[in-house]
């Protein structure tokens, strides 16, 4: 699908969820688009006469009118967004850059200047999705829809930056760089330790400004929030499919002290552990 940046990009719908193993569909047709990006597990989805398996790092796009049936499961969790867009022309996006030189150093100024309108490409299977992508998929789970009007706009114009990632053209895991990947992937699996931005320094033999600009000039966030997001989806798990204390749950992704993990948890997502519990979603 071909997708004009320049038009609106509704979101009608969304949401994050953990499905259990199995079925538990026959299938559907929905009136408007849906994205759906895997942070884990496995499944196969008939759209329309395709087979897809999808793994946790991948996204699937199915367009509005098309038939679509979940399959085959072993688990897997992830966010999903009906939208609404005009279907665009799949015009190749032309611009000019001019570029002021005589600024001083470290100072620079671009202009753009656009022949066509910025249409995007977005498939219906995009494996391994960029990293920056899921530091969007973090904004959106801090995004208080319920809280205001502004709110709402802001997760339209996330899932804008989502679709723009999932560009054939920028969806490309060279974009990260290499020691960064080693370091998500480390975070990954070492969550549950006490993890600083000096210790991941100390980790892999660099400096932590180094760590700190990988994370700023990557993901656009600091070592510390993309740390407490990797716990607070952890913590999200473990509230709805767990009967776990709120301190043992905090203790058990990583956070010293209950308190402070109540803190961060309502920061980033507008609501506290147990009013998260009681409400059985995102």
């Amino acid at each position: 699908m071909y997708i004009d940046t320049e038009k609106p990009i509704l979101v009608t719908r969304h949401g994050r969820v953990t499905q259990s193993k199995g079925y538990w569909h026959k299938g559907n047709i929905l009136k408007n688009h849906l994205l759906i990006v895997f942070t884990s597990g496995q499944l196969s989805m008939k759209v329309a006469d395709e087979v897809y398996n999808v793994n946790g790092g991948d996204a699937l796009f199915i367009h509005s009118g098309t038939q679509y049936a979940p399959l085959e499961s072993a688990g897997c969790e992830y966010y999903f967004f009906h939208f609404s867009t005009p279907d665009s022309n799949p015009n190749e996006t032309k611009f000019k850059i001019g570029v002021t030189n005589h600024l001083p150093d470290g100072e620079y100024s671009i202009s753009y200047t656009f022949d066509v309108s910025p249409v995007i490409e977005v498939r219906t299977l995009t494996k391994s999705i960029d990293l920056r992508v899921q530091n969007v998929l973090d904004r959106v789970s801090k995004t208080n829809v319920w809280q205001n009007d502004t709110e709402k706009l802001l997760l339209d114009s996330y899932l804008r930056e989502i679709l723009i990632l999932l560009n054939t053209n920028m969806s490309n895991s060279n974009g990260i760089d290499p020691v960064l990947r080693r370091i998500i992937r480390y975070i990954d699996a070492n969550f549950k330790s006490n993890i600083s931005l000096s210790s991941l320094a100390f980790t892999f033999g660099i400096s932590q400004s180094y760590v700190a600009r990988l994370f700023k000039e990557n993901l656009h966030t600091c070592s510390c929030d993309y740390i407490n997001g990797v716990r607070i989806r952890h913590a999200c798990d473990l509230l709805l499919n767990s009967k776990l204390t709120i301190g043992a749950i905090a203790e058990k992704v990583g956070f010293n002290n209950q308190y402070y993990f109540s803190r961060v948890f309502k920061t980033r997502l507008g609501i506290t552990p147990n009013q998260f519990r009681n409400r059985k979603t995102v």
